[in-house]
């Protein structure tokens, strides 16, 4: 995992970012605290560049990608921060070379089987299936299939109100369908081999519904573990205050890269600032607001539980002074009804309250920071993120080295603090390419 932060007022934008890697296989995980995440999109302009979640795409790192890029764009410049990230995706689309085809098939059939397992995981949580193995029983393959089935259309309804990732529409269908029953066929033999017995085999209804679930998956962004944000900071020719812009990126169907817009900021005037927190937020948005969007939940929900429970108290007592059902049972209805309406008044009130005396002295005190102060302020929010982590028994997913770089219209990419993997006395060659 990861801790990114942004930082910017009128005067530009300073980026921090950790070292800390997952390496992940079968059950077991290591973390080291080498990884490069923030990156000068250009060495000749105002532009730098972020990555966080999935270190890689489609098994290439992105260090390899981002630099390969930045050969290729040379001296060039666009006039927005949106066209140096249209650009940057129209080279990975056409980098065939950096990123081969058999890559790209590779990653869809890891997508397509991490569905899969989800729905096994769904389908063994089902009481139909947890029933036969509490009796020591293998649950017929009907039941699995049956259960298969139930999963996916659940999995197809909740997936079908996400939104297209870019540059994909209803119209993708009809070619995803004609090019992955190949891929889903090998997928299911693999994975499947421990349900299938006796010779049975999947029915079509199993392969039409996980083919649908697939194809859907492939247009829309899901949440998965390649998942890969990507974001862009700095100026374009023609802008004048610090634009970022961040995209989820989860791999390729065919040439096309599947990515979404995450988010944007742009300082359109003088007076704006703020913080944005990238992948693990928990302690930032603390730090912004005295509190985590977990913690204002679950007092919302307890207050929404407490209320309930008061409805059913008050019911019951009706009912021992002989009031009818009915109207008790509309009483209880119209109690539960304007409990939600103020449950969520009082989140919004409340919501509203920590953004005036919290977040909103925070920002306008951002406002007014130099370049340094913001440099450290990113640099510090990250350490906050890694801190909790070292004194908790969670895992140290965020730590390592902090890179922080400073982009300004007038002075460019500048690096406040920067890990090396060597010694700057042994390669005085790599410096001095640099100031050429």
């Amino acid at each position: 995992m990861t801790a990114e932060i942004a930082v910017y007022n009128k005067s530009g934008v300073a980026l921090a970012a950790d070292s800390a890697v997952t390496i992940s296989q079968n059950e077991s995980s290591k973390i080291y605290n080498g990884a490069e995440k923030l990156f000068a999109l250009t060495k000749h302009h105002p532009v730098g560049i972020m990555v966080n979640g999935s270190g890689a795409l489609c098994g290439v790192p992105w260090e390899m990608i981002i630099k390969e890029y930045r050969k290729h764009l040379g001296i060039k410049s666009f006039d927005r921060i949106d066209e140096y990230a249209s650009d940057f995706f129209q080279f990975i689309e056409d980098s065939n070379l950096l990123i081969p085809s058999d890559f790209r098939e590779n990653f869809l059939y890891q997508l397509y089987e991490e569905i899969l397992e989800q729905a096994a995981n769904l389908v063994e949580s089902q009481s139909e299936y947890s029933e036969h193995i509490e009796n020591l029983s293998t649950p017929p393959m009907e039941l699995i299939i049956s259960l298969f089935v139930k999963v996916f259309d659940a999995m197809i309804s909740g997936m079908e109100k996400r939104d297209f990732l870019q540059n994909f529409s209803d119209e993708d269908f009809s070619d995803i369908m004609d090019d992955i029953p190949e891929i889903l066929d090998l997928i299911i033999n693999d994975y499947l081999e421990d349900y299938i017995q006796d010779g049975m085999m999947v029915t079509s209804d199993f392969k039409k519904k996980f083919e649908q679930l697939c194809c859907i998956a492939t247009t829309k962004l899901i949440p998965t573990i390649q998942n890969a944000g990507v974001i862009f900071a700095g100026y374009g020719d023609k802008e004048f205050f610090p634009v970022i812009k961040s995209f989820n990126v989860q791999g390729f169907f065919h040439s096309k890269v599947r990515y979404s817009i995450q988010n944007s900021k742009c300082v359109s005037s003088p007076g704006e600032s703020g913080i944005i927190p990238y992948a693990q937020e928990e302690e930032v948005a603390s730090f912004i607001t005295g509190t985590t969007p977990n913690i204002k939940n679950k007092f919302l929900d307890e207050i929404k539980n407490s209320i309930s429970k008061i409805a059913g108290h008050i019911s019951k007592e009706l009912s021992n002074i002989g009031v009818e059902p009915d109207v008790q049972d509309q009483f209880h209805s119209d109690i539960l009804k304007i409990s939600v309406e103020e449950c969520e008044n009082i989140y919004n009130n409340v919501d509203s309250w920590v953004k005036r005396e919290y977040t909103q002295p925070i920002v306008d005190m951002v406002q007014h920071l130099p370049k340094e102060e913001m440099a450290n302020m990113a640099e510090s929010l990250v350490n906050l993120s890694a801190f909790r982590r070292k004194v908790t028994n969670q895992q140290e997913t965020v730590g390592g080295p902090i890179d922080v770089a400073i982009i300004s219209k007038g002075d460019g990419f500048i690096w406040y603090k920067r890990k090396h993997y060597f010694q700057k006395e042994l390669n005085l060659h790599y410096f001095n390419e640099i100031k050429q």
